[in-house]
């Protein structure tokens, strides 16, 4: 997979660095490398570049220290590098404060080692790793396309030549992570110990970390929970595992792989959704719920049934869709709810009851609790979609 600043460190004359800054950064991914000894660097910096510079093009003003560290952040680069002892004697405290909060690892090394005896393995091992990582997509993706057709023990002997070790069988789960970046997969995902297990394979693809998992416990619920994120705890919206029921057929693959992919990013959309780790069959609701928005008259009817509240001013109909979303999810609950979205109590009998009326509605039927709950799940579903 890719290499991070992390694995750099043990590579090559790198392991003799230290790490004076961003130490929470080390898992960002590294794509190319560069050297900076001029003063504009800043506009040629790019995502994932792992920055070496003796310090002479910064040596002299704390403002063009601190404004490379921000051009790092800003351009989500790798870390930086700088030579001990050479043009910047002390790292400044304010240099190193700010790598901090950006989380940009700073890297010191002896001002005797060559570059080229840390930059040369380096390069070799990303350019290896993404050779590997291309040819063992380009063949689990070949795998997956002709599974419906092979019988399957080829399906699981073809698997498991993908690594050294591997003994994938069924039954199984397939797990997909949507990520944006290198850096953001190495964040949540622990990829360096799913390479390692004999149970576990994992390749990119579109814009998703694939994981295909042996199933030989009762617990392998927990047991992918911890590898997919053992590292950070997710608190990006709509950013979590899509993780598949049991499977006991590896002829099943294409097919059970394919509708995974496709409600993916459905169900990324959706507002209510707030766990890390979410399973197919727990969410089914959503896909009967998205059966519905599909259809433009259930969707002109959904807005019709709100047309009360949508026609109130911007701001008025956010406080009123928010209140009504709370007391409904709260089964009626004023006191809960109010708390919920921590407003006063008195306030929220307020709302209520010019939702009451707006709604010409008894909200404390059940009924009626449980009809506008359904109405403001499709409702959220529908505006995030236009969004």
């Amino acid at each position: 997979m890719s290499v991070t600043v992390r694995d750099a460190m043990k590579i090559g004359e790198l392991t003799k660095g230290t790490v004076i800054a961003g130490i929470e950064g080390l898992d960002r991914a590294i794509s190319y490398i560069d050297i900076l000894e001029v003063p504009d660097i800043e506009q040629w910096l790019a995502k994932g570049v792992l920055l070496f510079t003796t310090g002479y093009a910064i040596q002299e003003k704390i403002q063009d220290q601190l404004n490379l560290i921000n051009s790092l952040y800003l351009n989500n680069a790798a870390g930086l590098v700088i030579k001990a002892n050479r043009f910047i004697k002390e790292v400044p405290k304010e240099m190193i404060e700010l790598a901090d909060k950006f989380k940009i690892p700073i890297i010191l090394i002896p001002e005797h080692i060559p570059y080229v005896e840390i930059t040369h393995p380096i390069l070799e091992r990303i350019l290896s790793n993404q050779v590997r990582m291309h040819l063992m997509r380009d063949r689990m993706e070949e795998i997956i396309n002709r599974s419906e057709l092979l019988p399957e023990r080829i399906i699981q002997d073809e698997i498991n030549k993908m690594k050294n070790g591997l003994k994938i069988k069924s039954p199984y789960v397939i797990t997909l992570f949507p990520f944006e970046s290198d850096g953001q997969l190495n964040k949540y995902v622990n990829v360096n110990q799913i390479e390692k297990s004999d149970k576990m394979i994992g390749f990119k693809s579109e814009g998703m970390f694939v994981c295909i998992t042996t199933v030989d416990s009762d617990n392998w619920r927990d047991t992918i929970y911890d590898i997919m994120f053992s590292k950070s705890s997710s608190d990006e919206k709509g950013l979590f595992c899509l993780t598949s029921g049991i499977i006991n057929s590896f002829q099943e693959l294409k097919y059970k792989y394919m509708l995974l992919k496709k409600n993916l990013n459905y169900l990324t959309k959706i507002p209510t959704i707030k766990k890390k780790m979410v399973y197919y069959y727990d969410v089914i609701h959503y896909m009967l719920i998205k059966e519905v928005i599909d259809n433009e008259e259930n969707v002109d009817l959904i807005k019709k049934a709100l047309k009360p509240i949508l026609n109130l001013e911007e701001e008025e109909r956010a406080i009123m869709v928010d209140t009504l979303y709370s007391y409904v999810n709260s089964g009626g609950n004023k006191t809960k709810a109010a708390k919920e979205i921590y407003v006063h109590r008195n306030t929220f009998y307020y709302r209520m009851d010019k939702l009451t009326r707006l709604l010409n509605s008894d909200l404390e039927s059940q009924e009626e609790i449980y009809k506008y709950k359904l109405i403001l799940d499709l409702y959220l579903i529908i505006q995030n979609n236009d969004n």
